[in-house]
């Protein structure tokens, strides 16, 4: 679902009083309750749509630590901080354990809701970080935080960076830690997650100290201000591209066909389960189809690594040709996820997964087999919050899948080095595998249960 251009189609559809059949398609965006005028009734009305929308509402309603927690929240809304709220909030939809249940990151809204702007979540930090598997990474930066750019946090306020992601995600919701992990990058960008999470205490406006290493062990610190308003340019960290990134670049789009002529391959980038401009779905279908008739390529490599969701349909005729093509046979087709897949994205490799012999590569997906999606949206009526409830069970996996997430069949962990020297591992590794020992169809019966699929994933917070 969560891609922006899905979920401002989906926005602009609801509000219109359309209602597309997507991941994320949804009745009209609600207000919660007429008459609310504290964040105490807001919180209680978010709590009676979440058991009233989603398909675990009646579970919800006889859990003793569901209602404790939101009583709790009843008598502390009216003195929590901005910043508390929010994450408080975020923390109790997590009860549903799944990422279509939730708060929405005012990051990905683009600002804060008016009535929460003029505190902490008004404020944002001059700086962008990135989490990958070795470590939160300053990627971007300006003002205080300039000196900090191309460094690897190690700290905020004196507490380690492990322990502040491993704080986010206990507050996340989802199926998944590595969807939490993506939302990682959030930490450094509103003031309000600071705040919420007790890193940052008192004066909305106070500053972090953050301590920064870097590739040559060399040690920064610095005390950066949130800022309100228009935030400074920031300075870039200097990298080369990648190959995916250079070919999305070259057509100006992440929804596209390459043939990979060395390789015999041919490469299809999907960051969108939806129409995008210049190219719909329909189109990405035929471009592929008419692609793999040569026979110069031997096999597929599908990208759904930066694809947040859409509508989940509109694959249908894409997995059903690549599943009875000649290209399902072991080393014949590969799919490269992490935790950016999501939603209508996760479907689709569910489905591959499920009808094909596709090859994961990669990093763990977002979202798991069997999931909740279809959202509702409803808006507080006193702070603006965007709650999204999950209301549509998806069973792809079948009744026996348990679980969190698609583990890669070959493990391609993404490292700050990689990314800023331009390699994609993942990408490599698909175009160079010679599926040694997949014609043993002995672990596809049961296919979730595959050894690749009982192995933990620890990022560098993992630990902590």
């Amino acid at each position: 679902m969560l891609t922006r251009r899905a979920f401002a189609t989906f926005v602009a559809a609801a509000t219109a009083g359309i209602a597309p059949t997507t991941m994320i398609a949804a009745a009209r965006p609600t207000s919660v309750a007429a008459g609310a005028t504290s964040r105490s009734e807001e919180a209680l009305a978010i709590k009676r749509f979440a058991e009233k929308t989603n398909p675990r509402g009646q579970d919800a309603i006889n859990d003793l630590a569901w209602r404790a927690g939101w009583d709790k929240m009843a008598r502390r809304a009216n003195t929590l901080g901005d910043g508390e709220y929010v994450v408080e909030l975020r923390r109790l939809l997590g009860w549903f354990g799944e990422g279509h249940t939730t708060v929405l990151p005012f990051e990905f809204l683009g600002a804060a809701p008016k009535p929460l702007a003029s505190g902490v979540w008004g404020l944002v930090f001059p700086m962008k970080t990135v989490p990958f598997h070795d470590g939160m990474w300053v990627v971007e930066a300006a003002g205080d935080a300039e000196r900090l750019l191309g460094g690897r946090i190690r700290s905020v306020n004196g507490r380690s960076i492990e322990h502040v992601m491993a704080d986010h995600a206990a507050s996340w919701p989802g199926e998944n830690p590595a969807w939490a992990h993506t939302w990682g990058q959030q930490l450094l960008h509103f003031a309000g997650a600071l705040h919420g999470l007790g890193v940052i205490r008192g004066d909305a406006e106070a500053p972090a100290t953050i301590d920064a290493v870097f590739p040559n062990d060399r040690v920064e610190s610095a005390l950066v201000r949130p800022i309100r308003g228009v935030a400074p340019e920031r300075r870039h960290i200097e990298r080369t591209l990648t190959a995916p990134e250079q070919f999305a670049v070259d057509v100006n789009g992440g929804n596209f066909t390459r043939v990979l002529h060395s390789e015999r391959a041919l490469y299809v980038s999907i960051d969108d389960v939806s129409d995008v401009e210049r190219v719909t779905f329909p189109q990405l279908t035929d471009m592929v189809l008419s692609e793999t008739r040569s026979k110069d390529v031997e096999r597929i490599v599908v990208d759904l690594r930066r694809n947040g969701g859409g509508d989940n349909y509109l694959s249908e005729p894409l997995r059903h040709e690549l599943a009875r093509s000649r290209f399902n046979r072991p080393g014949g087709l590969y799919v490269l996820i992490g935790p950016k897949t999501f939603s209508a994205a996760q479907n689709l490799a569910n489905r591959l997964e499920r009808e094909t012999l596709a090859i994961f590569v990669g990093e763990p997906t977002g979202s798991a087999p069997n999931l909740v999606g279809d959202p509702e949206l409803l808006v507080g009526d006193v702070t603006g919050v965007t709650v999204m409830v999950g209301k549509t069970r998806w069973f792809d996996g079948g009744p026996d899948d348990r679980r969190r997430w698609i583990f890669p069949d070959i493990f391609t962990p993404s490292i700050a080095a990689d990314w800023i020297e331009g390699k994609d591992r993942a990408l490599s590794a698909a175009l160079a595998d010679t599926a040694r020992g997949a014609n043993d169809f002995s672990g596809r019966a049961r296919y979730f249960e595959r050894d690749s699929q009982k192995v933990e994933w620890r990022p560098f917070w993992r630990s902590a």
